[in-house]
Order: C-alpha cells, then sequence, then structure tokens
C-alpha cells in the first residue's frame, strides 16, 4: 500500500509524477484536498477508495496509455461504490440541493457500461451541490441512459432521491 503512496515508485511502474493516491480526511470537504503539496487539483474527487479503513483518491495526472494499468488496478480495489441521486427533472432544474438547499453546479457524470463484450463511457449531465458534494441526475436523464441495460454492469449506484439522508441524519 505504501508503493502507491511513493511518487517515486509511481512514476516507475505506471509512469506519473506524482503519487497515484492520496489519503483524505472525510471531514474536509474533498474538493479542497485534489491539490499535490497544496498546489494545484492533481487529484479526482471521485471514486473514492475505502482500503483498511481510510479514504483515498486517486492521481488524474495520466497520459491515455496508462488508463488500461490503473483501470486494472482500480478493479481490484475496493471501491466505495459513485452514488447519484434520481431526482424529478422540475427538481433537477431549480439547482437546487434536495440535501442541504445548497447550489448544485452543472457537470458531467463519466459512467461506464459493459455490455459484456466491452466497456462503453458515456458523459451524462448531473448536478452536483458544491456544499455537500452529493451529485443528482433527472430521472427522465437516468430512465434514457439506463433503458435496456443490466444495472449491475453500470460502475455508478443510482439511487433514488427519496432514499438521500440528510446531513442531520
Amino acid at each position: 500500500m505504501k508503493n502507491f503512496l511513493n511518487k517515486y515508485w509511481c512514476n516507475e511502474n505506471f509512469g506519473i509524477c506524482y503519487p497515484l493516491l492520496k489519503e483524505i480526511d472525510m471531514s474536509i470537504p474533498i474538493s479542497q484536498q485534489k491539490g499535490y503539496n497544496n498546489e494545484y487539483g492533481r487529484y479526482w474527487t471521485k471514486p473514492i477508495l475505502m482500503i483498511n479503513e481510510k479514504h483515498y483518491i486517486i492521481c488524474s495526472q495520466w497520459f491515455s496509455g496508462f488508463w488500461n494499468k490503473l483501470n486494472k488496478w482500480i478493479e481490484s480495489q475496493n471501491q466505495v461504490p459513485f452514488i447519484a441521486y434520481i431526482v424529478p427533472k422540475s427538481l433537477s432544474k431549480k439547482k437546487i440541493c434536495p440535501c442541504c438547499k445548497g447550489t448544485t453546479k452543472n457537470e458531467y457524470l463519466i459512467v461506464t457500461y459493459n455490455n459484456g463484450k466491452e466497456d462503453i463511457v458515456n458523459h451524462l449531465a448531473t448536478g452536483r451541490c458544491e456544499k455537500c458534494e452529493n451529485n443528482y441526475i433527472s430521472d427522465s436523464i437516468y430512465n434514457t441512459y439506463t433503458r435496456n441495460k443490466n444495472l449491475e454492469n453500470i460502475n455508478v449506484q443510482f439511487v433514488p432521491i427519496t432514499l438521500l439522508k440528510s446531513p442531520t441524519q
């Protein structure tokens, strides 16, 4: 595990100039922890990996030729599932977080679907709360995307908004 936190080992094995993983503190917004040595953002905020009861984010400084090595390694880890809450289209247009009432901003969620032969990558329009960092997808986009797909072959866990827990719960 220590190797993935060592930038020299990661450079030798993955060809990147930063540690593959960065340990994060879940009590601090992840967006404030994505920098390397308090400089520019060098880490993705999703997915969050949980390894030996600790949380990590993954280095984003990759070239396309290194993706296969990264994907195989991620799949071998105990990954905290990426969750997107399904909300009515009318609610997603309001740009207000149903959880904390913060402001949501438009983002594209990268979703991978394995059709049995290959992984197909799509970019789905979502909203992400800038305060609690929850992700929301409109029911219309969700229904269109998941039509005729086996949900077990999608790398994102879509959850009905009714199962959302507020910060006080």
